[in-house]
């Protein structure tokens, strides 16, 4: 999983996930508070954009569920990185 994240966080900042498998996703979006933003469904090939309500410095997970997989957390102002599998 590849996560490329803006430089600066601005109000109405949005987060794409594509799914680049082929399979449908579904997962969730959460803040570090834990509490749950929305539930997110996206097509084989496909991509889907969410609004982040949020705050400079504040931290959101996507946490797949279907197919399950490891939670990604998505910080604002990192240089593109990479999640590696968990073993």
């Amino acid at each position: 999983m590849a996560v490329v994240s803006p430089k600066d966080f601005s109000v109405g900042q949005a987060v794409i996930i594509e799914n680049k498998t082929l399979d449908y996703i579904r997962g969730k979006l959460q803040n570090a508070d834990g509490v749950l933003l929305r539930h997110i469904s996206i097509a084989p090939g496909k991509f889907d954009s969410q609004v982040l309500d949020g705050k400079k410095g504040e931290i959101f997970y996507f946490f797949p569920l279907s197919p399950s997989g490891q939670e990604a957390v998505l910080k604002v102002g990192n240089t593109p990185y990479e999640i590696p599998p968990k073993r």
